[in-house]
């Protein structure tokens, strides 16, 4: 199947593996990003995205205008009186631009607040450096991101994007055995 018709297959379907994605690729492995974003993205994105279109191509005009379309059908509303209108950039823009457009700016309320974004302590321990942890979480794999919370010293983890339960369960696997390899007792104590 060529690939816009994969791409177009899986948006319409909304059928997914990770399994399935890792069988058809000679690619090394990408690492799971936990950080701000979404910056991973399903196989069947990145292949659909390898192929390059003028904006006023006419299968470009048509690709967009089946997305746009498609994005209508799975939000549930009508073309006569909602719309849909693509934006390039960072996730962290595209959010803003969904925020700003379909909450009312006074008396708007998110309906199901989730986090997206966890923070935490570093551990109350000599053998904690962040920059060793993210380095041997990074060899497995998993890259998660410093943060600061006001002056508190912390790391982050975000679930935004192409993870699922068990890349979740796998980050605390690789944080259990890191953790482990830098002589750190579990379970974590704060220094908060």
């Amino acid at each position: 199947m060529p690939l816009n018709r994969q791409a177009n297959a899986a948006i319409s379907n909304g059928n997914h593996s990770p399994a399935a994605e890792k069988a058809g690729s000679s690619l090394p492995a990408d690492k799971k990003l936990f950080t701000p974003g979404p910056l991973g993205v399903s196989l069947t994105t990145k292949q659909a995205m390898l192929r390059d279109l003028g904006s006023r191509d006419v299968e470009f005009v048509n690709k967009v205008s089946f997305i746009r379309q498609r994005l209508l059908e799975v939000a549930g509303v009508p073309a006569s009186t909602h719309t849909c209108v693509p934006v390039q950039g960072s996730g962290t823009f595209a959010v803003e631009a969904v925020i700003t457009t379909t909450v009312p700016r006074e008396s708007g309320k998110v309906k199901e607040d989730r986090y997206i974004i966890t923070s935490y302590h570093f551990p109350d321990h000599p053998a904690f450096s962040f920059k060793d942890f993210y380095s041997r979480l990074n060899d497995k794999g998993q890259v998660i991101y410093p943060g600061k919370v006001t002056k508190a010293d912390c790391f982050r983890v975000g679930n935004i994007g192409h993870l699922f339960p068990e890349d979740m369960q796998h980050l605390l696997h690789c944080i259990q055995e890191v953790c482990a390899d830098m002589g750190i007792p579990l379970p974590l104590k704060t220094s908060s």
